[in-house]
């Protein structure tokens, strides 16, 4: 394809028809910017779906690890509010001077049950690091 337009193009010069030759060169000329816009354009396509399976993905992350640490939370509380039953139960036993009986030896070990938090932070990290550009709409940043 290019022996053909280089023969063109030789042949308008060597003929001396520069109007011909220029309108030839105008042609190419748009139709090279044209190529270029057309593959910026794919290109901006591209890194705009990448950026919104990037968004996609962090706050599916996001979601899972609120998910997740609200489970654990919930489990902390349960066992917390068992410590604290057992721990009223031991009160009323010394304040009353009940006599030691085996059934206290599950309230003595409740009282100690206070387990820390191991809640995730991975995904919120990411966010922080990436920034809230990948989310479009104002609402769901203000709330993030």
């Amino acid at each position: 394809m290019l022996p053909f337009f280089r023969k063109i193009r030789y042949q308008l010069a060597q003929d001396n028809q520069f109007l011909k030759y220029l309108r030839y060169a105008i042609g190419e000329i748009v139709l090279v910017v044209t190529g270029i816009l057309i593959a910026l354009q794919i290109n901006n396509w591209n890194e705009e779906r990448k950026r919104r399976e990037i968004g996609t993905a962090l706050l599916k992350n996001l979601t899972s690890d609120l998910i997740r640490n609200q489970e654990l939370l919930t489990r902390d509380i349960i066992w917390h509010k068992n410590a604290v039953n057992s721990i009223n139960i031991l009160v009323k036993v010394h304040k009353e001077n009940i006599p030691y009986h085996d059934s206290l030896q599950k309230h003595f070990h409740n009282a100690r049950k206070f387990p820390d938090p191991r809640l995730s932070f991975a995904a919120y990290e990411e966010v922080k690091i990436k920034g809230l550009d990948f989310i479009s709409s104002p609402e769901l940043k203000k709330k993030l």
